[in-house]
């Protein structure tokens, strides 16, 4: 496939959606789950048994929940952290299958400025991302199951701290 002009390829999810990914780490594999609720622009992610983070699109806020603590700590971002694609110009490169779903690779740089190519389905889900020949994220399961909404908020009775916003 020939590349095209610059475009904005889907980079947010538009139905509910629960992915396992394999995430590079230096010489490591670590497995996350990434669960999205789409009609509230919500997505969480479980780092390990411990804590998780819930990052909520529409506010510009994140959430990291320590589970043990029993603890929340409200961050406000002006992005959804280091590698986010969001809004991100890009030209398509071509088409690829990963974890059963056929995806497009994207050439884009995030919002640190560093070149990616992700590659997404048509409605917005993130199946692989790369620097050069080096995949730092890849879909290994799917699954598009409706979420309960009770799992992107910070479970009742757990202390709430918040970070102020930056002037």
């Amino acid at each position: 496939m020939a590349a095209s002009a610059q475009e904005r390829p889907p980079t947010s999810p538009g139905r509910d959606v629960d992915v396992t990914y394999q995430i590079a780490v230096g010489p490591k594999i670590l497995e996350e789950r990434w669960r999205f609720l789409a009609a509230a622009g919500r997505s969480r992610v479980d780092v390990d048994p411990r804590a998780f983070l819930i990052a909520d699109r529409k506010t510009r806020t994140a959430t990291m929940v320590d589970v043990a603590a029993q603890s929340a700590l409200d961050i406000p971002m002006r992005s959804m952290g280091p590698g986010d694609l969001a809004g991100s110009v890009g030209t398509r490169l071509g088409s690829l299958e990963v974890a059963g779903l056929p995806c497009t690779e994207w050439q884009l740089q995030d919002n640190s400025g560093r070149d990616v190519i992700g590659c997404f389905t048509g409605d917005g889900i993130m199946l692989r991302a790369r620097r050069g020949d080096r995949v730092a994220i890849q879909a290994s399961r799917v699954s598009f199951d409706a979420q309960d909404p009770a799992n992107f908020q910070v479970p009742p009775g757990f202390k709430r701290e918040t970070v102020p916003r930056a002037q």
